[in-house]
């Protein structure tokens, strides 16, 4: 995703009204990002499913592991808007972003 320039007004242009338009156009781009709203979650995996409450309130979009502690595969097993489900191939801690 690209970021659009803020928009700077100058002399006549300027007034109260554009700059909070211009500034709302401006951070709706970061509210509107699926991967600035997430949650960063531990959790041991076994060979077997590991259940996280995500607490997004919606079903997740994605995930990305950002940490683990042995050479292990890691995939989700299913989601809905409260928890996602996630197993391995080795018993492995991980530390993954919800989102």
């Amino acid at each position: 995703m690209e970021l659009k320039p803020y928009k700077k007004l100058t002399g006549l242009e300027y007034n109260l009204s554009k700059t909070v338009q211009f500034t709302e156009e401006f951070n709706k781009q970061f509210i509107n990002n699926p991967f600035l709203v997430g949650n960063v979650f531990a959790a041991t995996i076994t060979p077997s499913t590991a259940t996280i409450n995500h607490g997004l309130g919606s079903v997740p979009l994605g995930w990305i592991v950002l940490d683990q502690d042995a050479d292990a595969n890691i995939w989700k097993t299913s989601s809905d808007d409260k928890t996602i489900t996630f197993d391995s191939s080795a018993t492995v801690t991980i530390k993954v972003w919800i989102f």
